[in-house]
């Protein structure tokens, strides 16, 4: 009681009391306590860096962007910062094809993943032979046949291309060991989910 005839209950002094009341309900196990045999998972980080007509663009996107910011208040922020996060998508792509042209070099596949359709259609224009695409767009057939294709040891496939909201759960792509998460999304456990697509039972590289 405040003393003013009003009470306050704020969510997070309540968040101990919560526990101990679920607590008997909730029984969690991460996947490695549950399949013994996985190989290892390492994440690496590529810094890659804007070349001088790449900086330009970025610079004038975001002074765009803050312009927006500042006289559109009504606005979604997040939204207006999405312009930036596509074009660092975009720029990205000579990068990535060269990652991706030694794997498949090495007769390996790979998964892509990316936050935006656009990135991931133009990487498919240039591996048309031997990609597929999962972005949403597709039929519910031409996707689970994407995800057979690519699951064929003997397919031509040899690149998955997905967006985290069409992929990241719920399927299996355990012939590639090797994926690349271009543009990554606001939510850890999105991301996480996505890597979990090759990091399951029947993968067995590392």
């Amino acid at each position: 009681d405040s003393g003013y005839g009003w009470t306050v209950d704020e969510a997070n002094t309540k968040f101990e009391e919560l526990f101990h009341k679920i607590s008997p309900f909730i029984f969690r196990k991460k996947i490695e306590q549950v399949i013994d045999n996985l190989p290892d998972k390492s994440y690496q980080k590529i810094i890659l860096e804007l070349d001088d007509k790449e900086q330009s663009i970025y610079n004038d996107i975001e002074f765009g962007a803050y312009n927006e910011f500042t006289k559109a208040e009504e606005k979604n922020k997040l939204t207006i910062m999405l312009r930036l996060r596509q074009f660092t998508s975009h720029a990205k792509i000579k990068y990535i094809c060269e990652l991706i042209d030694n794997v498949i070099e090495n007769n390996e596949k790979l998964v892509v993943f990316d936050v935006f359709k656009d990135s991931l259609k133009l990487i498919h224009e240039k591996y048309k032979n031997c990609s597929v695409l999962h972005t949403g767009d597709e039929k519910i057939e031409d996707r689970n046949e994407a995800i057979k294709s690519f699951q064929d040891k003997d397919s031509n496939v040899k690149l998955f291309l997905s967006t985290f909201a069409s992929g990241n759960f719920g399927i299996t792509l355990t012939e590639a060991s090797k994926m690349f998460l271009l543009c990554l999304p606001y939510s850890l456990g999105e991301y996480s989910q996505a890597a979990s697509r090759i990091f399951r039972i029947g993968q067995r590289n590392n």
